[in-house]
């Protein structure tokens, strides 16, 4: 849309394009310099010689051309005289990238180096660290602070927070100094996600316009050394930055991840009460539809815990309020939102597949707390399921061996024996 940058890209391309030849310049060759020009079309010329040499001397059917591979699209596109060097371990890509080098860049193949050294070559420079840092949510600053980066479908939100980072004079030091790193920190995240689109960064409220400028000079800076064009907008009236960065790919996180099944991307689940309650109003839809004595809810341990409540309290009350007995067995594998009813039946059918454990099991289990109404015992817990070990309450958060000695419904009881 800028008349003048169209006309500064024709007079260029006009100056060195070959005779009887014409070029079409793309919106991407905006701001581009003349030798980056030049060397694109200097590979195009040699793929079009390429094309009408396998024209002249094979016979149809014959494939004339192929699209590069992935890494040689990635030199092409990205390896400038910026970079020091590029390393790479595979001798057939060494090869490609070479030949290809030789043609679009010459001065360039000295930069290009074979990766031999015994350690892989991602664990050599951290590559794999650095993927996962580039995934997380969260991104700490060195100074103790830190980022939090939320994609939304309209928009991605970046929020700083000064976190363990108190500083050393007063709070408009240890905000500036928080801000100032955050605004480069922000500005590499940028380009290692690949985050396009509009963003919008919550600096922390500073007081001074000189230390809002700074902070925003700072940042213009840093973002002048992306490749991919990006505009700062300014800061709104709510103290946001606006800024857009031109969306040339997908991020890294969506390459490398897919949404959560469980929560359709939101980031939340049901709580653990949520999902108790939302188990009674199905038993009570189960029992309008079926008649029987007995049923055995299996579910997540936390939820398992919740419906049986201290001491089986409140497994009585929903019995007594449905007329029914209920057996509830936790299970690890499940997520904690679902709830499976398991078998219905009689009283004698369930009892002895609801307990996770049998008389004279020998276990080892970690003693989560004390008994409220008995402080010398200690309570564990299998699956949700209640065992008290008699006489381990001085022993929370410690691995005992125990005896199972009695089971009853909602809990069983234990003793401490010596380990195998």
């Amino acid at each position: 849309g800028d008349e003048k940058e169209r006309e500064r890209l024709k007079n260029m391309v006009t100056n060195f394009k070959p005779p009887k030849s014409g070029v079409i310049v793309r919106t991407a060759a905006e701001g581009a310099t003349e030798e980056q020009l030049k060397r694109d079309l200097r590979y195009l010329e040699h793929q079009r010689k390429k094309v009408m040499g396998g024209k002249r001397k094979n016979k149809a059917p014959y494939l004339l051309y192929k699209d590069m591979d992935l890494v040689q699209r990635v030199v092409r596109d990205t390896f400038t005289e910026d970079f020091n060097r590029l390393v790479v371990d595979d001798m057939e890509a060494y090869k490609g990238i070479l030949q290809l080098v030789g043609v679009i860049a010459p001065h360039l193949r000295s930069k290009v180096e074979l990766y031999q050294g015994a350690i892989p070559i991602f664990s050599r420079y951290t590559v794999e660290e650095d993927i996962n840092k580039a995934l997380q949510r969260k991104v700490w600053l060195k100074s103790g602070g830190y980022l939090v980066i939320d994609p939304t479908e309209a928009l991605t939100s970046i929020d700083i927070n000064t976190g363990k980072y108190v500083g050393k004079r007063n709070l408009e030091d240890t905000i500036l100094k928080t801000n100032l790193e955050a605004a480069r920190e922000i500005a590499h995240q940028l380009k290692l996600r690949d985050i396009g689109g509009i963003i919008i960064i919550d600096f922390i409220d500073m007081e001074k316009e000189e230390d809002r400028n700074k902070v925003l000079g700072v940042f213009q800076k840093e973002i002048e050394k992306d490749k991919t064009r990006a505009a700062i907008m300014g800061i709104t009236k709510l103290g946001l930055v606006e800024m857009t960065r031109k969306k040339v790919k997908q991020g890294i996180g969506e390459y490398l991840q897919r949404e959560c099944p469980y929560c359709q991307g939101t980031g939340r689940i049901l709580t653990a009460e949520s999902v108790a309650l939302e188990a009674i109003h199905q038993l009570k839809k189960c029992m309008s539809r079926e008649k029987f004595n007995a049923v055995l809810i299996e579910v997540h341990p936390e939820v398992a815990s919740l419906i049986i409540g201290p001491g089986g309290k409140n497994l009585r009350r929903w019995e007594e309020n449905l007329g029914k007995e209920i057996y509830v067995r936790g299970n690890e594998s499940l997520h904690l939102e679902e709830i499976n009813f398991a078998k219905t039946g009689s009283r004698e059918e369930l009892a002895g597949i609801a307990a996770p454990v049998n008389k004279g099991d020998r276990l080892n289990v970690i003693i989560q707390s004390q008994h409220t109404q008995n402080p010398e015992d200690g309570i564990a817990r299998i699956e949700g399921f209640v065992i008290d070990v008699v006489g381990a309450g001085s022993k929370v958060e410690e691995e005992v061996a125990i005896k199972i000695e009695e089971v009853y419904r909602t809990f069983a009881m234990a003793r401490i024996v010596d380990k195998d």
